[in-house]
């Protein structure tokens, strides 16, 4: 299940109230309620509301002060969706990642996680994006999720590149294949189109050697 934004009384409670469907691990299936279920568990273990904490060991240390939440019926940010924040910005996230947790020299997240969370095993049935994207320049290759990151191949006439990435709906991405220390940011408006997949096919054929 995907939350509306629209509806007042979606956000943490509600994704918390939820039935489970499936046991944890029988089945993948993306819901932006277990995205939202983190910003509990942020301010549960840290003490700290998820606004509180990401402006505390992220934001500031990224020099990132332009950005707006979305705070659901019982004041919790929206982890799951919209949230406002510049290309700039969202690239300075891609290079900590690709620097494997380091932004202009200093250590912000631990190298042991950047890995762990971007080392995706589950496997999306059927879940390509550079299919999805219907690419002409791109051959689909299996897609993985990880932790809110997710991992693709994209392959061309003139390489395979693996690409890990970061998706928001409507069409924003962020981008890094460590084989071309290469973070690009994409933004659109295409929520709930399958356009908001044509940011593959652009790579394979404008941005990729």
């Amino acid at each position: 299940m995907n939350l509306n934004w629209k509806r007042p009384q979606t956000g943490l409670n509600f994704s918390l109230a939820l039935p489970m469907k499936n046991a944890p691990g029988a089945m993948w299936a993306y819901t932006s309620c277990a995205s939202m279920i983190l910003s509990g568990i942020i301010e549960k273990t840290s003490g700290m509301s998820v606004m509180r904490f990401a402006k505390e060991y992220l934001f500031s240390k990224l020099d990132i002060t332009n950005y707006k939440w979305t705070i659901d019926p019982s004041g919790h940010g929206m982890t799951a969706g919209s949230f406002y924040i510049r290309s700039a910005d969202m690239l300075k996230v891609g290079q900590m990642v690709l620097n494997r947790g380091e932004f202009r020299g200093k250590r912000i997240v631990s190298r042991e996680w950047i890995r762990e969370s971007t080392h995706a095993e589950i496997l999306i049935p059927d879940g390509s994006f550079v299919k999805s994207s219907r690419s002409t320049a791109a051959t689909p290759q299996p897609a993985y999720y990880g932790y809110q990151w997710y991992n693709e191949v994209i392959k061309t006439k003139t390489g395979s590149y693996n690409m890990v990435f970061a998706s928001g709906n409507g069409g924003q991405y962020i981008i890094i294949i460590e084989q071309l220390q290469l973070v690009a940011v994409f933004t659109q408006g295409n929520c709930g189109s399958r356009v908001a997949k044509q940011t593959f096919d652009i790579l394979a054929r404008f941005i990729l050697p």
